[in-house]
């Protein structure tokens, strides 16, 4: 119930990335303030990762998740629209798949809406507020580096 009350708000907050700044930033901070586990968002940047969809980049961001999923305290890891969870942990191992900061969507929250991609997305948060949103895709190959520059 945690998990879900938890992709349920980074969902309503991904879906106004399209909206005004002042309108993400207001709607991500009520949803954030409401969280019943506060601190688990604070601050926090949030990568996105379909099963599906650019190989390439998903290899990449899983890769990502490997070399990074202890630095609980700055970043989220999100993966969504699994068609195999035992697939899955194979791929990350368990020590990842199980780790804290490593959230398995399964009722696939973080792919409807605004959301659905078939790219990672990172969710760039700051004062408690997303302000900014950047896909992992072919013509965005920095993403990653940015977002490890942005971690260290």
């Amino acid at each position: 119930m945690k998990k879900y009350l938890f992709f349920l708000a980074l969902l309503l907050i991904g879906s106004c990335q399209n909206c005004s700044n002042s309108n993400v930033n207001d709607s991500s901070m009520r949803l954030i303030e409401s969280f019943e586990y506060y601190d688990l968002l604070k601050n926090k940047t949030i990568l996105v990762i379909p099963n599906a969809g650019c190989e390439g980049c998903i290899t990449s961001a899983e890769s990502f998740t490997v070399e990074n999923f202890e630095i609980s305290n700055k970043i989220a890891f999100v993966f969504t629209n699994i068609s195999s969870t035992k697939i899955l942990k194979g791929k990350l191992g368990a020590d990842v798949y199980f780790h804290q900061n490593v959230y398995i969507d399964s009722l696939n929250h973080f792919y409807s809406g605004e959301l659905m991609n078939i790219y990672p997305v990172i969710l760039y948060q700051k004062n408690n507020r997303v302000v900014k949103t950047v896909e992992v895709s072919p013509i965005n190959l920095s993403a990653l580096d940015s977002l490890q520059s942005t971690i260290f």
